[in-house]
C-alpha cells in the first residue's frame, strides 16, 4: 500500500488533498488530535473504482479515546459517512495502533472527496498518520 515514493499533495480549502488522476498513490499525511479536538485530512477521490486508507494512530500522552470516521462529499462541503462501518474507535492505544477502511470496486468511491474526521475523546494526545491508495 505504502509507495516508495511520496508526491506533494495539492491545496482544497486549506487542507491536504489528493487528486487520483495526478497518480498521487501511497501518500502520507499527519495530524495531531489532543483531548476533544476534532481534525480532519482531506482528499479529492475523483476518478477511484476503489481506495484503502490505513491510519496509524501513535498516542503522544494520556488515555488515547477516539474515534475515525471515512466520510464522502460531491461539494467539498457537506460530508458523511456511507454506513456504520465507515467508523472505527481508537481506544487505550499504547503505542502504535492501525486502522483501515476499504471501498471495493462494488460499492465504489461515488463521489468526489472524502475525509477522514479524527474525534478525540477525553484527555489525551496521540498523533494520526493516514495513507490513502486509490485505485483506477
Amino acid at each position: 500500500m505504502m509507495a516508495a515514493t511520496q508526491t506533494q499533495a495539492q491545496t482544497y480549502k486549506g487542507a491536504t488533498t489528493i487528486n487520483t488522476t495526478t497518480g498521487a498513490l501511497g501518500t502520507k499525511l499527519v495530524d495531531t488530535t489532543d483531548n476533544t479536538e476534532t481534525n480532519y485530512i482531506y482528499f479529492g477521490v475523483t476518478n477511484a473504482n476503489s481506495a484503502s486508507w490505513q491510519i496509524n494512530c501513535t498516542k503522544i500522552s494520556g488515555t488515547v479515546n477516539g474515534c475515525f470516521t471515512l466520510e464522502f462529499s460531491n461539494d467539498g462541503t457537506n460530508y458523511k459517512p456511507i454506513t456504520a462501518a465507515d467508523t472505527v474507535h481508537a481506544s487505550n492505544t499504547t503505542g502504535l495502533d492501525v486502522y483501515w477502511f476499504h471501498r471495493t470496486p462494488a460499492q465504489g468511491v461515488p463521489y468526489k472527496y472524502a475525509r477522514i474526521k479524527s474525534v478525540g475523546r477525553g484527555t489525551a494526545s496521540y498523533k494520526f498518520e493516514v495513507w490513502i491508495d486509490p485505485e483506477r
